[in-house]
């Protein structure tokens, strides 16, 4: 067979594999002179390349993949080839665009925010949602894009098109989520607090995407959703035992130490059997009691952190192993220096 594709060369890093030259596979594939294949190989410590199994492609897969990006290139630059081919009626090709977004840093998709094709991503979705369009992980992603790019109109689109309809869009209801908050700010935060997170009747699958969700948008969407709206949402999901665990996580991360009294008593009123919520509190507090702010240039403790202290002080003595487990867990790594080399 004719095998055509780009590929890192041992002895030549960037160059490509050219007629006449050998590779090695670890399986057998048979083919016809003319065929087209795409060969990928992930380069080794030791400077070799272990080859995946190669794969059939189109004539226009072919130019597609040769004509992408290096990976070299910026994330950023590469993405905005790949946009171009996004629900492609070549499945290889939409399939491998929707990957390159799949795996990209949040960071590196927001500066498309000017270049996304949003008359098409509306349609995508609305597609996904009567039933005969993307599946469910990609409409997900068109969701997120909307958000970066759409207008506060395509806020109430996407709750229509998706969040109302988790049954039927259910794999790509987190990436709704970021969307819709990314262009709803506090107002959709309420609007999702009332709707889901403080309705006693919401179930685990409901909530965990909201969840998800509102985590992600503390981490790059703060500059349009107040923090205090953000903060507000997870503590109600405390109030639900399947969802309280990564809430507590989630809290602990964003250093809301605000609420350590409310931890100490769901501590406290928690069962044996709650291991999960358990833990994460313990980490909580740790954290907590050594949470520092800056007063005229030094650092003194926060006021809830001698609370934090107090809980375990008092857990060291009730449940020693499980402090003991969790300040393993949370303890600084500590960096050995490094080693001057000797003058001589």
């Amino acid at each position: 067979a004719a095998l055509r594709a780009k590929a890192l060369d041992p002895a030549a890093a960037g160059s490509t594999y050219a007629r006449g030259r050998k590779v090695r596979l670890a399986q057998f594939r048979g083919g016809t002179v003319g065929d087209l294949y795409l060969l990928t190989g992930t380069r080794t410590k030791t400077g070799t390349v272990d080859w995946e199994a190669p794969v059939e492609i189109t004539e226009t897969a072919f130019h597609y993949v040769m004509q992408a990006p290096s990976p070299e290139e910026p994330q950023t630059k590469r993405l905005a080839y790949f946009l171009k081919f996004l629900e492609s009626s070549n499945d290889f090709i939409a399939n491998d665009a929707y990957n390159e977004f799949a795996l990209a840093a949040f960071e590196d998709v927001l500066p498309l925010q000017d270049q996304l094709p949003l008359e098409k991503l509306r349609t995508w979705i609305q597609a996904a949602s009567d039933g005969n369009g993307p599946i469910g992980s990609r409409s997900g992603l068109y969701g997120v894009l909307l958000g970066i790019g759409g207008t506060r109109a395509d806020a109430e689109f996407l709750k229509a098109a998706m969040i109302d309809r988790p049954r039927d869009t259910k794999l790509g209801m987190e990436g709704a989520i970021i969307g819709y908050l990314f262009l709803s700010g506090a107002e959709g935060v309420r609007t999702l607090q009332a709707q889901t997170l403080s309705a006693p009747e919401s179930t685990f699958d409901s909530i965990y995407p909201v969840l998800m969700g509102i985590d992600m948008v503390w981490t790059y969407g703060r500059d349009r959703v107040p923090a205090e709206s953000l903060i507000a949402a997870m503590r109600s999901i405390l109030d639900h035992p399947r969802a309280r665990e990564f809430a507590i996580l989630a809290l602990s991360r964003w250093k809301d130490w605000e609420s350590t009294e409310r931890l100490v008593d769901l501590y406290d009123r928690s069962t044996a059997d709650e291991d999960g919520v358990r833990n994460n509190i313990i980490t909580f507090m740790l954290n907590c009691s050594r949470a520092t702010r800056e007063v005229d240039g030094q650092p003194i403790p926060i006021p809830e952190a001698s609370r934090a202290h107090e809980f375990i002080e008092r857990l060291r003595r009730d449940d020693p192993v499980a402090i003991e487990r969790a300040e393993r867990l949370t303890r600084p790594a500590v960096r050995k220096p490094r080693q001057k080399p000797d003058a001589g």
